[in-house]
């Protein structure tokens, strides 16, 4: 099995220049980076560009190979993560070549929250293969989880998309840093992006989400989420705590907006209040009482009742949600009654 992989390539994903020296030292310091391929792999560089022979003889079965790495990508949609990485290791035991295996084996350790075999195996898999959008986007990933590696995951999550300008995963990565970053304005539009480019990703959705937050827009945000759950599906095992994460973030967001509007709702009835004393020449009490039966409220009229003021009662059942609407209500009817 024979890889080509420019040296260019390779010194940008291992962050330290591997092409100057002689020839001798270069392919030193390419046994080092290749150290995990069988040890009768032979490296040589022509032209800046590095060639990995790795004898047909040292793969074990490859048939065997492929058959367990479909089991174990089945496991990891189940999130059975820790069978998965047991089975993707053994993968790689009977065929070193296989790189999907070597990357999902990567992001399998990200889902069992260990970082740094991730990162080990996802750069193996970068090195092989240079052109596999997916390991930049988990190797950025990691890294942005450490404030302090922000601009090296960014220029994962760019070559990712110097490889595949329309991946959803990236575009939705680089969403999500900005909105660390509190950059609302780029983040809603990569989030629209990894939208557009895939429509059933959950994600982008609920990152959208977040960003419009962000940006003092929580009707929007509430769309945005109602739109996730109307267009995104479960993609795998992964997918159920987003949709959660969705669900907590709707609720919360919509009590926030429920308890802002109910503030308007007291400011607007207290000035409409002031409005019915002014034309009527009584000042309005409002009381909760006992009603009878289907009467959620009532309005007595000062003039009606011989009193110097108007009183509306409320029935003491009703929640304050509820009784904005009937405030109004009765003050209403004040407004239309002539004495």
């Amino acid at each position: 099995m024979i890889f080509l992989v420019s040296l260019k390539d390779l010194s940008n994903i291992e962050g330290r220049d591997l092409a100057s020296g002689t020839e001798a030292e270069v392919i030193t310091r390419l046994r080092e980076v290749y150290d995990f391929l069988p040890k009768e792999t032979q490296i040589s560089v022509n032209d800046e560009m590095v060639r990995i022979d790795i004898p047909e003889q040292v793969i074990a079965n490859k048939l065997e190979a492929a058959r367990l790495q479909e089991k174990a990508s089945q496991r990891a949609k189940q999130g059975e993560y820790q069978k998965a990485a047991g089975i993707f290791s053994r993968v790689l035991e009977l065929d070193p070549t296989n790189v999907k295996a070597r990357r999902d084996l990567g992001m399998t350790f990200v889902e069992l929250g260990e970082p740094e075999k991730a990162k080990e195996h996802l750069i193996e898999a970068a090195t092989l293969d240079p052109h596999d959008a997916w390991s930049f986007v988990v190797l950025g990933n990691i890294l942005a989880r450490d404030e302090n590696k922000s601009d090296a995951a960014e220029r994962f999550y760019r070559k990712a998309l110097d490889l595949k300008p329309d991946d959803g995963w990236a575009l939705n990565s680089i969403g999500a840093m900005y909105t660390e970053r509190e950059k609302y304005d780029e983040a809603v539009e990569w989030f629209d992006k990894s939208i557009a480019a895939n429509p059933k990703f959950a994600n982008p959705y609920y990152g959208r989400a977040h960003a419009l937050i962000g940006q003092g827009k929580p009707e929007a945000a509430i769309a945005s989420i109602e739109e996730l759950f109307h267009r995104a599906e479960m993609q795998d095992a992964r997918s159920g705590p987003v949709f959660q994460a969705a669900r907590e973030h709707y609720e919360a967001t919509a009590k926030t907006l429920a308890k802002t509007y109910a503030e308007r709702g007291d400011r607007a009835l207290e000035a409409y209040q002031e409005h019915v004393e002014d034309i009527s020449g009584f000042p309005v009490k409002i009381e909760r009482g006992t009603l009878a039966a289907m009467m959620a409220g009532q309005s007595q009229m000062a003039w009606k009742k011989q009193r110097d003021h108007h009183l509306v009662v409320m029935r003491f059942q009703y929640p304050e949600p509820l009784s904005q609407h009937i405030k109004a209500h009765e003050l209403i009817g004040q407004v239309w009654v002539d004495p």
